[in-house]
This record gives C-alpha cells, structure tokens and sequence, in this order.
C-alpha cells in the first residue's frame, strides 16, 4: 500500500498525507476480518448453534396484571 504524500489538487485544495489502498481491497479486508471473526467466535466455544436453538421459542404467556375476582387482594 504506497504512501501518499502531501500534496495540492489542480483547485488549490491541500491534501494531507494519506496511504492509499486497490480499488476494492476495503470490501475484501472487511469480508477477510468478518470471516476471521466467525472462526474465532466457533472455535473459542463463544457460539454455539444447535437444533434446538434452530426451533421457535414458544411465545411467553401473558401474566395478569390484576386480580382475577374483583375485591381480592384489596386490604379488608
């Protein structure tokens, strides 16, 4: 990856110094890292994928939020 020095655009902008990368190697270093990332996260044992995590949760019940007969639980 070359270095890019300090330099002035044909407009008179100033450009810092800055390395300059191929056209697309940004998109293959993520793609690099995120496959990097998968591996490591299943072979230190921090992911773990098995089929009965593949299946649906049932959907909680709902749980009452008021007494079931009018009057009960109020102070007597």
């Amino acid at each position: 990856m070359p270095w890019i020095g300090r330099y002035a655009r044909k407009d008179g902008t100033e450009v810092s110094e800055h390395a300059r990368s191929s056209p697309g190697s940004r998109r293959e270093l993520t793609t690099f890292g995120m496959a990097m990332l998968m591996i490591w996260a299943i072979g230190s044992g921090q992911l773990h994928i098995t089929d009965a995590e593949r299946e649906a949760a049932p959907a909680p019940r709902p749980h009452a939020s008021a007494p079931a007969v009018p009057g009960e639980g109020e102070g007597r």
